[in-house]
């Protein structure tokens, strides 16, 4: 069975985490089918690998959907990558449909949930008997509408083959080379999405063209949205390259930046506007060899968090990373702090970012004082400066290898105060390296372990290398903060 043959009336008989479907042939060989696998449903399906055990797939048309699953009066968004009664190849609709950003919206909320519960159940199959009874019920989102506090959009072509119409909008989630050209994002902050309006029609009025990331000809690339959703203040980063421009193209595009720069509405609704000249080869907003300047406004903006009945704040620059559900990383940290014994003395952050989850804790009352290591230098400067706005002189923060440093200190005798340990890892989870240093600090402090994580696969594979070292499993709960897509946190708290 070669690559780009189709496999017709497929039935979708499980979801697997990633939002991946699993189906079988007749021979019973397995099928893993992506990009937009629903329950139930029945699927053409295009051969992307023809493994030994499986096949590799991806959806090519949605032939019928389960009224169980689906709820047609959730899909609000009309660039969703399924509409019923269109076919799935579309030409002339192809411009407007075909984001994949949010494929589970088609199910509702309620569904969705349990869709959830049953990924992350099945996350921990293989030691589920041991967890079971210290398993608390997932917390669901806030807010399932307009929850982003931050969006990136792209500058393309409809089809790129062509290059026949400049948009603004994502990648089609089945065709990498072409766009979808978007209006309206319904996960976006609201004034994020008015402001993307006002931008896309000036931008796309103006007489410089989109960049052509295959031959780096011309001009806009990318733009990002930053909105403070306890602040009211939104950021605008405009990425653009001008690596290939002529003098009077240059000049053009100066003369446009001047009078974005005296645009009344835009300097009333904007608080901190970037220009980010990005020549790079890289299909990304930003990189190493990014020139920045502020077009204007302030350089940054700032974010408040409410944890447990106080206010946290915290400083925005175009290079932090923060949550990007405001509203859900409250619920996060909240639920953490419920799930947790008391902490009374010193808390360590070993991946502290710029101080999010272990500064939260300390405003809240949690524990007597923090340690945050972390191996961006940048990260770590916001850091100190948002523990300086929320008045915590109690909290340190160091630029190093986190479990590194923490095991010197623990071994050094250093960190016998230590109380709590915050992990949060990115989706690979720990590395077994890290677990070893883990077990090794527990021999010495005796301190509770927080694991937060955004992946209950290796999750789970983490759960059962801690258990088999003694480390004793008291709470697990999931966390949706990502609604209408797989995606899902996880809060684990040990002893």
């Amino acid at each position: 069975m070669k690559k780009g043959y189709i496999l017709r009336n497929l039935q979708i008989q499980k979801i697997w985490f990633g939002g991946v479907g699993i189906s079988s042939l007749f021979s019973w060989k397995k099928v893993i089918i992506k990009w937009g696998a629903l329950p139930g449903a029945v699927v053409d399906a295009k051969v992307v690998k023809n493994k030994k055990d499986y096949i590799e797939a991806r959806v090519f048309k949605i032939k019928s959907i389960d009224s169980q699953w689906v709820d047609m009066d959730s899909l609000k968004c009309s660039h969703y990558f399924f509409q019923p009664n269109l076919e799935w190849n579309l030409s002339e609709e192809g411009c407007k449909i075909g984001c994949g950003g949010c494929k589970w919206q088609i199910l509702g909320y309620q569904n969705q949930i349990k869709l959830k519960q049953q990924l992350f159940e099945d996350s921990f199959r293989h030691i589920w008997q041991n967890i079971a009874s210290k398993v608390e019920p997932l917390v669901p989102a806030p807010w399932v509408r307009h929850y982003r506090n931050k969006i990136e959009f792209s500058f393309w072509y409809c089809n790129a083959n062509k290059e026949d119409k400049p948009v603004w909008g994502f990648h089609k989630q089945w065709e990498w080379a072409s766009l979808v050209d978007v209006e309206h994002c319904w996960i976006a902050a609201k004034k994020a999405n008015e402001i993307y309006e006002v931008l896309k029609d000036k931008i796309l009025k103006n007489s410089l063209s989109v960049y052509n990331p295959v031959n780096h000809q011309w001009v806009w690339r990318h733009l990002m949205l930053r909105y403070g959703f306890g602040t009211d203040q939104l950021m605008v980063v405009l990425s653009y390259a001008t690596k290939n421009l002529s003098a009077s193209q240059k000049k053009e595009l100066s003369k446009f930046f001047n009078e974005l720069g005296k645009d009344e509405k835009l300097n009333s609704q904007i608080n901190s506007f970037w220009l980010f000249e990005n020549n790079g080869l890289a299909d990304v907003v930003r990189n190493q060899d990014v020139k920045w300047k502020l077009l204007f406004g302030e350089s940054h903006i700032f974010e408040k968090l409410k944890i447990k009945d106080v206010e946290i704040s915290f400083r925005i620059s175009p290079r932090s990373f923060f949550q990007t559900n405001t509203l859900g990383a409250q619920t996060l940290f909240s639920t953490a702090i419920d799930m947790m014994p008391q902490i009374k003395w010193e808390i360590v952050d070993m991946y502290s970012g710029v101080g999010t989850i272990g500064l939260s804790f300390l405003k809240a009352w949690v524990g007597s004082s923090l340690l945050g290591v972390e191996v961006v230098k940048d990260a770590v400067e916001d850091a100190w400066f948002n523990a300086k706005i929320n008045g915590l002189q109690n909290a340190k923060f160091l630029v190093w290898k986190a479990e590194d440093v923490i095991y010197s200190l623990v071994m050094d005798g250093k960190l016998d105060n230590m109380d709590l340990l915050i992990v949060d890892p990115p989706r690979e989870g720990l590395h077994k390296k890290v677990i070893k240093k883990l077990i090794e600090i527990k021999k010495r402090v005796d301190f509770k372990l927080l694991y937060i994580s955004c992946n209950p696969v290796t999750l789970a594979r983490d759960v059962s290398l801690l258990l088999e070292w003694n480390f004793k499993l008291k709470k697990i709960r999931p966390v949706d903060m990502f609604p209408h897509t797989y995606h899902l946190e996880t809060i684990a708290v040990f002893s």
